[in-house]
């Protein structure tokens, strides 16, 4: 696991100011990347990216919050973040993010972000005068 902080420019956007309800997955890069897991292994890593997109971050230095995450004992917690932890980076503050998903998130909402803008150059091209 790496133990490097993250510089705050890696940071997610808020999770609050940017719901996302869908999580956009690149098939063949998480079939490449988790090809030499097991599938207990998988869900966990699956259930701690969803964690990640719902929150923000992964509380890794906490087994405890893990294995709540995972629905597992501590014991098992710390079995599946030894396998999944590499996947994570530690940033500045303390929690954990997958890049790749922080990229993913970025990228849904600059997407979003232009979609709505010219949704609202359209409304007001077509809006009714006054």
């Amino acid at each position: 696991m790496s133990s490097q902080p993250v510089s705050t420019a890696a940071r997610p956007l808020s999770v609050s100011k940017a719901p996302r309800p869908i999580m956009p997955l690149h098939v063949e890069a998480f079939l490449h990347g988790t090809h030499w897991m097991s599938c207990d292994v998988v869900g966990a890593y699956v259930r701690l990216l969803l964690h990640q997109w719902a929150h923000g971050s992964v509380p890794g230095d906490d087994l405890a919050a893990v294995g709540a995450i995972l629905h597992v004992s501590r014991r098992k917690a710390h079995y599946l973040w030894s396998r999944v932890g590499p996947k994570f980076i530690r940033a500045s503050d303390a929690t954990w993010r997958n890049l790749r998903l922080d990229e993913t998130r970025r990228n849904a909402v600059e997407f979003s972000e232009r979609q709505q803008a010219r949704a609202r150059l359209r409304w007001k091209r077509h809006a009714l005068p006054t």
